[in-house]
């Protein structure tokens, strides 16, 4: 991502003020007066402006709607609102969405450049961990689990499964050397979880043929436990459905 604001405001005289301080400190900027016109920036290809700051309510809608789809995408970069009203049910929204904050008009100059610039911090931040999680999400798919025999096979089979359903946690349990760390990295790094941290906890080794799956609800509570059966691996989703 680039160096770049885009700025969403109707208000002509107020969106060339703002285009004009932050290319006075330094910004790239793009000034947009709608909603159709932002949209363009925000889902079109070759444009990656880190901040957006918005005015909320725009004669096509309110901009807020924009984020959520936006959000929906997978889009990273920090947004600013601007209101004249300062509506709370519009605030907590905002909140709820990711923004990086909410404000009220008028907004003195100084704050908001400091307000922006920590938004392009965060953004950057955002971006490294969008980037390393691609990275290794390449790296760790489940094809990684190498192995031509059908206990590999079935392994990748359940990987795969297990990749798509949203676990909490989970406990894999087996004989040293036999990948168990490769499974867990797998499980994260190409699961529903890949842009949030690993999971801590220990991972007592897979069996040759791989061990014990738990999988655990937010609260800790067990959903499902495998029999003893080295030759499988087991776990459920946040349903409580088992795969094995």
């Amino acid at each position: 991502m680039s160096d770049e604001l885009l700025i969403i405001e109707d208000d002509a005289m107020l969106g060339i003020d703002l285009k004009r301080h932050f290319e006075r400190v330094g910004w790239r900027t793009r000034l947009v007066r709608s909603l159709g016109e932002a949209g363009s920036f925000v889902f079109g290809p070759g444009y990656e402006g880190l901040v957006v700051l918005s005015d909320l309510h725009l004669p096509d809608g309110n901009s807020l709607d924009l984020l959520e789809r936006a959000r929906g995408e997978g889009d990273s970069r920090e947004w600013i609102f601007l209101t004249g009203f300062g509506e709370a049910p519009d605030a907590e929204r905002a909140k709820r969405l990711g923004a990086f904050d909410f404000l009220t008009k008028p907004m003195d100059r100084e704050r908001l450049e400091r307000i922006v610039t920590a938004a392009r911090r965060g953004a950057r931040a955002q971006r490294r961990i969008a980037d390393e999680a691609s990275q290794q999400r390449n790296r760790y798919s489940p094809a990684a689990f190498v192995g031509r025999s059908k206990d590999a096979e079935r392994v990748r089979d359940t990987l795969e499964r297990l990749c798509q359903i949203p676990l909490s946690s989970v406990i894999i349990s087996g004989e040293t050397g036999s990948g168990k760390g490769l499974a867990a990295r797998i499980l994260h790094h190409s699961g529903t979880r890949a842009n949030g941290p690993p999971g801590r906890g220990k991972l007592r080794s897979l069996a040759a043929r791989l061990g014990r799956v738990r999988a655990f609800r937010p609260r800790g509570r067990c959903l499902y436990r495998s029999k003893e059966q080295p030759s499988r691996l087991h776990g459920t989703g946040d349903r409580g459905h088992a795969l094995s």
